[in-house]
């Protein structure tokens, strides 16, 4: 928020530079608030003008809007922003004085002189003072408007994105279920004969030799090759969007002790009550009044911390800085009306200096709350994009596991069930009958899972449990699940199938290209409630190269981030998103 005099000085000339003179609002506003200040003013002054001051304040205003038009018509070819904000400064003094010029010929006639050197000091200021709060003002509002809309747009976005599932026809899954067994099939047969005819030491290394040129030459192939058709189902049906207003600013709700700052509109308007006092007395009264005018941003911000802290719709909570202002302004006030008994003239100014301070602590307060509502909104926006990413990465990970459940089937389960059969069979110094019941029941496990998919839908630790089950004897694994995660794991059956598919990959790299004998993995929720994955193994550092592969391509698509170390030991690690409650 615009709390300093540089940074509010930055928002006027913004506002100044991006202003449209031509705004209807923006004529209109500065229309009733010169003819209220001419009223004020002169009806003071002289009770008997008060009538021609409805005619004759409107016809001044008419030329003050002529003017202003016209010179703005030159200045908005300026293509420098400061310039043109400096441009429109000049421009209004120069309406402003022809303004006071036409309605002191208008009122006083033969004593016009007089009358106008007491004026145009303050009407000049009071237009400057005016269109700067105008300026700060519509960029203020503007800036609120725009991010608003986005606000409510990526809110829309939130809202869709939570409500996107995915489908996978029947159909689709049995021609994918069909194609696996009929390519891997018949060779899962041949090998298992091949295996219970095994004698010797030369036929165990020649059927791993053929267990391996399946995996290369028809498994992994066909693992890459089988994705599965996914139908993206959108819809908005179970919760209604409320966009949030931007236009209506009587939507605006204001915290008092923050929004108010009675620094920033003694700043503003005390230009004007000066020069409108030393025109009507000597300097050095004048400057005594403004030494004690520093009372009142010094009591206002004694008063602002007494002021309510909760949010208050605008149309009754701009009658707090309000009342404020009043009190702020009694020793000021006091001193204008003490010198006016010297100077008549100034008299009159110990109304009109209060109303100009109220107009700008009303104003400041007002745009302090635009500007911070806008901040929040701002800081909102940043918070549901970073959701839209949490819940794109979720519905990755739908998808992934939608497609690619009949391609991972065959990369993870049964490659992992081959390679476990071709590691025993080349650990083996000679083949006896417990070796054939082993590499029987890891061939008879890939058969299987090809006629009877798995069940994604079964408890994590049963799960986990399988992949031990399957690397006993070749590969030890060891995991640890923080109770936490387990928990979280529980209520998400996609997050329990990419965690277990990555255990997957990770047990078969450490065996096949490291040579690990011992795996571990440890998960846990981090801060931010996604799952925390490290993993580590005894085995050799492995190569970039893998990175490029099935299984590494696959933990991309499922994780945040991922990173693989050049040690074996805690050299992998990865942040798999999670649903959040």
């Amino acid at each position: 928020m615009p709390r300093s005099s540089a940074s509010l000085a930055s928002l006027v000339s913004t506002g100044l530079s991006r202003l449209e003179l031509r705004n209807p609002r923006l004529l209109g506003f500065l229309t009733l608030i010169l003819f209220l200040t001419d009223i004020g003013y002169e009806g003071q002054r002289d009770f008997g003008v008060f009538p021609l001051l409805f005619l004759f304040s409107p016809l001044s205003i008419a030329a003050f809007l002529v003017v202003f038009l016209v010179l703005f018509s030159l200045a908005k070819r300026m293509q420098s922003n400061g310039a043109k904000a400096l441009a429109i400064v000049v421009i209004t003094a120069i309406a402003a004085g022809t303004k006071s010029l036409v309605l002191m010929l208008l009122v006083h006639q033969e004593d016009f002189q007089t009358n106008l050197q007491q004026r145009i000091s303050g009407d000049l200021t009071i237009a400057i003072l005016y269109i700067l709060i105008s300026a700060a003002m519509f960029s203020a509002y503007n800036n609120h408007v725009l991010v608003t809309v986005e606000l409510n747009r990526v809110t829309a976005r939130l809202l869709e994105q939570k409500n996107t599932t995915i489908a996978v026809a029947d159909e689709v899954e049995a021609e994918l279920q069909e194609r696996a067994n009929n390519s891997l099939g018949g060779e899962l047969d041949r090998i298992a004969s091949s295996n219970e005819k095994v004698m010797d030491a030369a036929e165990s290394a020649a059927l791993k030799i053929q267990i391996q040129a399946l995996v290369r030459n028809q498994v992994r192939p066909l693992s890459r090759e089988l994705q599965a058709r996914v139908q993206i189902l959108r819809s908005m049906e179970p919760q209604q969007l409320e966009p949030r207003e931007s236009k209506n600013i009587w939507k605006l709700k204001v915290v008092p002790n923050i929004d108010s700052s009675f620094i920033a509109s003694y700043v503003i308007a005390m230009p004007n009550i000066f020069l409108t006092i030393v025109s009507k007395a000597d300097f050095w009264s004048s400057m005594l009044v403004l030494g004690i005018s520093l009372s009142y941003p010094i009591i206002g911000r004694f008063i602002q911390f007494a002021l309510p802290g909760n949010r208050i719709p605008i149309s009754y909570a701009l009658n707090i800085p309000a009342a404020a202002s009043v009190i702020a302004y009694l020793p000021t006030g006091i001193a204008i009306y003490s010198l006016g008994l010297q100077y008549p003239l100034v008299g009159l100014t110990t109304f009109t200096a209060g109303g100009v301070l109220l107009f700008t602590a009303i104003c400041s307060t007002a745009w302090f709350a635009l500007q911070r509502t806008r901040d929040e909104n701002a800081a909102e926006i940043q918070r549901i994009n970073s959701e839209i990413r949490h819940e794109l990465d979720l519905l990755d990970q739908a998808v992934w596991v939608a497609q690619r459940k009949w391609s991972y089937i065959i990369h993870g389960t049964v490659q992992g069930a081959l390679t476990v059969a071709s590691s025993r069979l080349e650990m083996s110094a000679r083949p006896d009958e417990s070796l054939k019941l082993a590499v029987r029941a890891d061939i008879e496990r890939a058969k299987t899972v090809l006629s009877s998919p798995p069940d994604f839908d079964r408890p994590l630790q049963e799960l986990l449990g399988e992949i031990v089950d399957t690397w006993q004897g070749v590969c030890g694994v060891e995991y640890q699940i923080a109770p936490s995660a387990s928990l979280a794991l529980e209520k998400s059956k996609t997050s329990t199938t990419c965690l277990v598919e990555i255990v997957k990959e990770l047990v078969s790299n450490a065996s096949r290209h490291g040579g690990a004998n011992k795996f571990w993995l440890n998960a846990y929720l981090n801060s931010e409630g996604d799952l925390a994955i490290v993993a580590g193994n005894n085995g050799r550092a492995l190569s970039g190269e893998l990175s490029a592969g099935l299984g590494f391509e696959m933990i991309t698509k499922l994780t945040k981030n991922w990173s693989l170390s050049g040690t074996a030991s805690g050299s992998f690690s990865a942040i798999l998103p999670m649903p959040r409650s």
